[in-house]
């Protein structure tokens, strides 16, 4: 197969599940760690990591809605996130983050896509 058709159908692969929302580069104003029922101990219980940039939008474009990202400690990169977003937080510097169409792990919260320095 030739170089140029393997990355057309990588390409076309790609587009068809595009899924995010959007992007958005800012400063971390707070962040929240709790689990999903933080009323009551559980150690079975899902962990949440929560954090507000400046300049995100309202999540999922709720006029009541949030501008927060939410990763549950089931995802493979929370402990990733977690370092990133208080490393943001104590150096008071500005991070990209991608979240998706959806707020579907708290309602009034982006799902977290991913994050980075630039």
């Amino acid at each position: 197969m030739k170089l140029n058709t393997l990355f057309l159908m990588l390409l076309t692969l790609a587009t068809a599940f595009k899924v995010h929302a959007g992007s958005h580069y800012g400063k971390i104003t707070k962040f929240d760690l709790h689990s999903d029922n933080w009323s009551k101990y559980d150690v079975n219980d899902v962990g949440f990591l929560s954090f507000y940039v400046e300049g995100l939008p309202n999540s999922c474009n709720q006029e009541n809605g949030r501008n927060r990202v939410v990763i549950t400690t089931e995802h493979p990169l929370f402990n990733a996130v977690l370092s990133t977003v208080i490393s943001a937080k104590t150096l008071d510097r500005a991070l990209y983050v991608n979240y998706l169409d959806s707020c579907k792990v708290r309602d009034k919260a982006w799902d977290f896509g991913y994050i980075g320095f630039r």
